[in-house]
């Protein structure tokens, strides 16, 4: 079998593991929802010209997915972090990790009724952010432990503007200096780019791995670590 294959088998395993052992919580979060309420919200989803989001109004496949990230990133067993999550839309992680003891901010474009209704109803602290090309993040008034994203759309995957090199770099060096407490990650799940046919550009992995210490799980998930070289001149 060539080692790519095994590779793959491995981190299906991993994945299937996980996703079992996500079984039990994702009952109890079920139990805490009120799922009446959760329906009445069904009125919004036309309202920021997404009619597709009906579909994570499946709790249970979706509390189930986000257990089973919070699981592979360990923060069923870790000490309270401070989380900063990306692109949170429903706001299905921030609960989990919440769920975990964990202290948690989400962000997520402006003007979206139904997620802005949603993360109300799960009683998430949701800001509203735009996150642009070589521009620097606000302050949160805090530090992070940990920066997740999950299908990451911010990188413009849909699009013939996908990030190289210098907006990631870019990107990851502001969080890192100026968002990041001193031995923080960041995790990324990226989403599939039909501009590129596969998630990241070589070039970038390359980046990521030469620069952040990248560690990946299979081609599409990585985390990664403050940077080993000097850090770029980002105003703090």
């Amino acid at each position: 079998m060539p080692l790519i294959q095994k590779i793959l088998d491995k981190v299906s395993f991993k994945h299937a593991y996980y996703n079992f052992k996500a079984s039990q919580p994702t009952e109890h979060l079920m139990h805490s929802l009120d799922h009446e309420e959760l329906g009445k919200l069904l009125k919004y989803k036309d309202d920021t010209g997404h009619p597709q989001y009906k579909k994570y109004f499946n709790a249970q496949y979706w509390l189930r997915q986000n257990v089973r990230r919070a699981l592979l990133l360990k923060l069923n067993k870790s000490r309270p972090l401070s989380v900063l999550d990306i692109g949170s839309g429903f706001g299905y992680f921030p609960y989990v990790a919440k769920f975990y003891g964990h202290d948690v901010i989400g962000i997520d474009l402006p003007g979206d009724i139904l997620f802005n209704k949603t993360s109300e109803f799960l009683n998430i602290d949701r800001r509203d952010y735009t996150i642009e090309p070589m521009t620097p993040m606000p302050s949160y008034d805090k530090k992070f432990d940990f920066v997740t994203s999950f299908q990451v759309c911010f990188n413009g995957h849909i699009e013939n503007e996908l990030w190289q090199i210098k907006e990631w770099d870019f990107f990851l060096s502001d969080l890192f200096q100026n968002h990041m407490k001193e031995k923080g990650r960041v995790y990324l799940e990226m989403n599939w780019s039909p501009t590129i046919q596969g998630w990241l550009p070589q070039d970038v992995a390359q980046l990521f791995k030469d620069k952040y210490k990248a560690k990946f799980d299979g081609p599409a998930r990585v985390m990664l670590f403050a940077p080993v070289t000097a850090q770029s001149e980002i105003g703090v």
